[in-house]
């Protein structure tokens, strides 16, 4: 189901005259498997699956909400806040599967939010752009770089 007809359902119509991001989504860094539609936000559809957790970490804490219709139809919001401030950051990782040219792929593996700096925030909404299944998430720190230095040790 397109977007506009999820927002249509949601009863949402009038934000797509303020979206013109609806017709041209900017492509997430997720390497083709999903799209951006931070600007949607707070929405999130509402699909027949759903789940959502949170991991505090290294100064900082991770949210993601999950939804999702079979492996059809994916979306992921995700929440990144630094809370210590002490020089790293913090990041969700995710990993997940893609059905490309005919098999499911290994393990892929993205960094959908993150924050540096004391009370920063990064909020991102993704849509997938290919069959996903196996989404998981968790809590990492890393530096100004983006360079992951550790990680939670549990999948979420």
């Amino acid at each position: 189901m397109g977007v506009a007809r999820r927002l249509r359902r949601a009863g949402v119509v009038a934000a797509l005259a303020a979206l013109p991001l609806m017709l041209n989504p900017a492509t997430a860094q997720a390497a083709g498997d999903w799209t951006d539609y931070t600007d949607l936000v707070p929405y999130m559809p509402d699909l027949p699956g759903f789940r959502d957790g949170s991991v505090d970490y290294a100064g900082g804490y991770v949210w993601a909400m999950i939804g999702w219709d079979g492996t059809k139809e994916v979306w992921l919001k995700a929440i990144a806040k630094d809370t210590a401030g002490d020089g790293k950051g913090i990041a969700m990782q995710i990993r997940y599967q893609s059905y490309r040219n005919g098999a499911w792929s290994g393990w892929q593996y993205r960094l959908p939010a993150k924050a540096g700096g004391l009370n920063k925030k990064d909020i991102k909404l993704y849509e997938n752009d290919v069959p996903i299944k196996n989404v998981q998430f968790r809590g990492c720190y890393y530096t100004g770089t983006s360079t992951i230095v550790q990680c939670d040790g549990t999948w979420h």
